[in-house]
């Protein structure tokens, strides 16, 4: 009976057909027209100044991640950002493996993680300033793996311009990571983010990406349910606990 069980616990599948590719625009305009409907910004003026710490920490409509805290600072609320002198956002992504020990005598972030709540996304555009001076950025869709690389698409002003992602299979979050092994750390700014939310979410629980449910999606919930990574956070109210585990199963059972 208990293996009987465990493997109705395992067996739960999904497919689902060709994901589309996502489509990148470097105009805002251009962008918000393709978007439609109700679009949220956040352009940090009410945000408070400072390092944003680790966990999850909310900023105006939108949520920030990250694993460990910047050593020097950066991953910070600023005044006088490099996008348009307001107050924005700087931050800061090291190459894995980079972050701790490396050439830095500082920990750095190997993600930094932007979303928006619990809600599912379809668009996500910003305003970026040097994305492309050392580590290069890339964005990572979470909940689909889709990956936008800076330097293909802002190619002036070391990667700087607007930048804006629209992806109708949905996705749960941004992680922007660096790209390019020969540098250890990107440093960059990011002004007037904006979000829209709607459409059908990811498949929460196909955390492989590779478009099935299956025990490879357990397994490795399991290692970051044990490592309290925040890809194990599958209910409301921030943390890692029994919550999560049981709202994980609950999907694997379900499925997408």
């Amino acid at each position: 009976m208990k293996e009987t069980t465990a493997l109705a616990l395992l067996a739960g599948f999904c497919c689902s057909g060709a994901a589309a590719d996502p489509v990148v625009y470097t105009d805002r305009a251009s962008w918000e027209a393709a978007v439609g409907g109700d679009i949220m910004t956040e352009d940090f003026a009410g945000a408070p100044v400072g390092p944003i710490s680790t966990g999850v920490q909310t900023v105006g409509v939108l949520e920030f991640y990250m694993e460990v805290l910047d050593g020097s600072g950066y991953n910070e609320i600023r005044d006088g950002g490099a996008v348009n002198g307001s107050r924005g956002f700087r931050g800061r992504v090291s190459n894995a493996g980079a972050n701790v020990g490396g050439s830095f005598s500082d920990d750095i972030p190997t993600f930094v993680q932007v979303d928006y709540g619990d809600a599912p996304l379809t668009a996500f555009g910003a305003d970026y300033s040097s994305t492309t001076s050392g580590a290069e950025l890339q964005i990572t869709l979470q909940g689909n793996g889709a990956t936008i690389v800076f330097a293909d698409y802002l190619t002036s002003g070391s990667g700087s311009g607007f930048l804006g992602i629209i992806d109708e299979d949905g996705f749960d979050s941004v992680w922007f990571e660096a790209v390019n092994p020969t540098s250890l750390a990107e440093l960059w700014d990011m002004d007037n983010v904006s979000v829209a939310a709607g459409g059908d979410t990811a498949c929460g629980p196909d955390l492989t990406l590779d478009g099935n449910v299956d025990t490879n999606d357990f397994f490795l919930f399991l290692t970051y349910y044990q490592n309290q990574d925040a890809r194990a956070d599958f209910s409301p109210g921030g943390g890692i606990n029994t919550n999560d585990f049981f709202a994980f199963l609950a999907a694997y059972q379900l499925g997408c």
